[in-house]
């Protein structure tokens, strides 16, 4: 069943009583990132932006539509792609988990560090 949505606040994001936080649930540390990519889900997508990075999952913004328990991809604009399952929404972010831990050499993760690193070179020279 699909949760209740009310403008752009999904009621899946609210805490469960008795249930972990999700940064207490969390295994890897992340990445801070400003990555363009493209987020399939259903019949549709969306242009995202990845926010945050780590080898079981990714924040993005920009990712209305979706809701917790949505099967996803996320493709890079380099053409690499993860799958993954939507964890939470809050106006128009949302937390994916992949559906398989990534190796530190995967390509996805590599190209979305690499792209990562330059960002913040870029933004360090202005």
């Amino acid at each position: 069943m699909r949760s209740a949505q009310a403008g752009s606040f999904s009621l899946a994001a609210l805490p469960v009583p008795g249930a972990q936080s999700p940064l207490a649930l969390r295994r890897h540390d992340r990445v801070a990132t400003r990555v363009s990519a493209i987020l399939y889900f259903g019949k549709s997508f969306r242009i995202t932006v990845i926010r945050d990075i780590s080898p079981g999952g990714a924040r993005l913004e920009g990712a209305d539509g979706v809701l917790p328990g949505d099967a996803v991809e996320i493709k890079l604009i380099t053409g690499q792609s993860q799958a993954g399952v939507v964890r939470w929404w809050l106006n128009g972010s949302c937390g994916i988990s992949f559906d398989a831990v990534l190796p530190v050499d995967d390509p996805f993760l590599q190209r979305a560090l690499r792209n990562a690193r330059r960002s913040a070179s870029n933004a360090a020279a202005t």
